[in-house]
């Protein structure tokens, strides 16, 4: 609560501050911070097997961005849009003596996304510190998925443990867009708050692998490769900041 009281006394401060518009020759540098509430969608295509593998998976996580840009004329920002998705989940036992599971048995899932592309913003101030604005990105997105499960196991009746370790590696890349509006706020002639809502796009194509690592005596045999789909159909809510510099009336 005090936070916001200290973001809106600002605020009124820099209501008496001559400022200024986002003017031609301005450059345009920002950070955003975003929550992920939307959802991607894996379609594996399984050789020699009839039919398909579907997956849905829907997850919170946090995306960091930075969008930079120079605005050619007054109000319209053209510029580069990079963020970065790191998401990870894994979980053990919690009394591995009393469970059904391998010895120093373990599991995880993590996926990273990469987005990078051109970006067009296009600002419509409402009074001294309030500005609108659509945005809109086109670009390359990229997906990187890891499964893995690890333990030891005695897989031959009254061996020794053996160590093992089961690896489902996704890699895919393709056509993206992220395409939304938000509100800025002026907090000075040259800082900004500002909050976006945008939905990222696209279906990119890869491959998944067996990449796992069992021994001999485990007799496993390798999935086969297949064929990935990756449908995105995320919904991003970005608080963050922007420094302007530059620029003439």
């Amino acid at each position: 609560m005090k936070k916001v009281l200290f973001i809106v006394v600002l605020m009124v401060i820099s209501g008496s501050i001559a400022m200024a518009q986002y003017q031609k020759g301005s450059w345009m540098f920002s950070g955003s911070g975003y929550s992920n509430l939307g959802g991607i969608k894996s379609e594996n295509t399984i050789p020699n097997l009839q039919g398909d593998m579907n997956r849905n998976w829907i997850f919170g996580d946090i995306i960091v961005s930075t969008r930079n840009a120079f605005l050619p004329v007054k109000n319209l920002a053209v510029g580069l849009d990079i963020q970065l998705d790191i998401e990870g989940k894994g979980w053990e036992p919690e009394d591995m003596n009393k469970s059904n599971y391998d010895k120093n048995y373990k599991e995880g899932n993590g996926t990273t996304n990469i987005f990078a592309g051109p970006l067009l913003r296009y600002y419509i101030p409402i009074g001294r510190i309030v500005a609108l604005y659509p945005e809109a990105s086109l670009g390359y997105r990229s997906y990187a998925n890891i499964m893995y499960a690890e333990g030891e196991s005695a897989f031959i009746p009254g061996g020794s443990l053996e160590k093992y370790e089961q690896r489902i590696v996704t890699l895919a890349g393709g056509f993206g867009f992220n395409v939304g509006g938000g509100v800025a706020f002026r907090l000075s002639e040259h800082f900004a708050l500002d909050v976006t809502t945008r939905f990222g796009g696209g279906k990119i194509k890869g491959k998944t692998k067996d990449e796992s690592d069992y021994p001999s005596s485990a007799g496993y045999v390798k999935n086969p490769e297949m064929d990935t789909d990756i449908t995105f159909g995320t919904i991003d809510i970005l608080i963050g900041f922007q420094i302007y510099v530059g620029g003439r009336d």
